[in-house]
């Protein structure tokens, strides 16, 4: 991803090697989860994977279980995100199972909302949209509108993917609504996408392509501000990841262009959310 993430990765490894030096668990752990959130960024996986179950063992000896839930969590977020969504189904409601018991409702959610993509990416819509709502109710509870957000998008997603369009074209309305005051442009853009296509399904051709106008003029204006280029083709609201391969949409398809590799013919729109995000380990 270039030099600055490398240059974080580097912050971080020393960081940790301090903390060892120091007899420090709780620095270990804290610098073992920001490594490995900066490892993913640099598309490191494996290691990010092998730094958060280094961490687990230290949270749990230091009795943290909120930190211990988000290491659970990222750890099945990453086993998603490499493919194994049969381990992440398991990991991530065990995640859930975590949070659930500490009330702590930002990490419940975004946990809830990555078990969701491995449900979809899995076929199991149903659960995956029961695993939305919920999302949607904790992160509407907890004032969480960046995961009131994630929710509606992830929840949108399920809908169009199961031929309720106005419910979809309802819940990305409202995703975009709530996103505006966030300032997060790339996700305004990814969700200007979700919102076509299913303006696309319920009728309305020109709004349609009026709202994909709106998205690839957001992306080419990111691309200037930041030197570097942000690919949509359709309707993508989730981050290509290793098992996933990016083609145009077809025009009777489903609302992005991320399909597994596996086959399977559904689209992917759903955007992992990191279980760590909301709380520094």
């Amino acid at each position: 991803m270039g030099d600055h993430w490398d240059q974080v990765v580097a912050q971080y490894q020393d960081a940790l090697a301090a903390a060892v030096r120091d007899g420090d668990q709780a620095g270990q752990a804290r610098a073992l989860m920001l490594l490995a959130h900066a490892r993913s960024r640099n598309l490191e996986y494996a290691a990010s994977l092998a730094a958060a179950e280094q961490a687990v063992p230290l949270y749990l000896s230091l009795g943290d279980r909120v930190g211990h839930a988000n290491a659970v969590g990222w750890i099945g977020y990453l086993h998603s995100r490499t493919g194994d969504q049969v381990t992440a189904r398991a990991i991530l409601r065990r995640a859930v199972t975590l949070f659930s018991g500490l009330g702590y409702q930002h990490g419940h959610s975004e946990a809830l909302i990555n078990l969701c993509c491995a449900q979809f990416i899995t076929g199991d819509y149903p659960a995956a949209a029961a695993s939305a709502r919920r999302a949607l109710e904790l992160s509407r509870r907890a004032g969480d509108c960046s995961g009131h957000v994630g929710a509606l998008v992830h929840l949108g997603t399920v809908q169009y993917l199961t031929g309720d369009y106005p419910a979809a074209l309802a819940s990305h309305q409202e995703a975009l609504n709530l996103n505006k005051a966030s300032g997060d442009r790339v996700r305004h853009g990814h969700i200007l996408c979700g919102l076509a296509a299913a303006q696309r399904m319920t009728g309305d051709p020109p709004g349609a392509a009026a709202t994909i106008g709106q998205a690839l003029q957001q992306f080419r204006d990111i691309g200037r501000r930041t030197g570097r280029p942000v690919h949509s083709t359709s309707s993508a609201s989730c981050k290509p990841r290793p098992g996933i391969t990016r083609r145009p949409a077809k025009a009777t398809g489903w609302p992005c262009s991320c399909t597994p590799t596996s086959g399977k013919k559904h689209g992917l729109t759903l955007m992992h959310r990191s279980t760590s995000a909301r709380r520094n380990p």
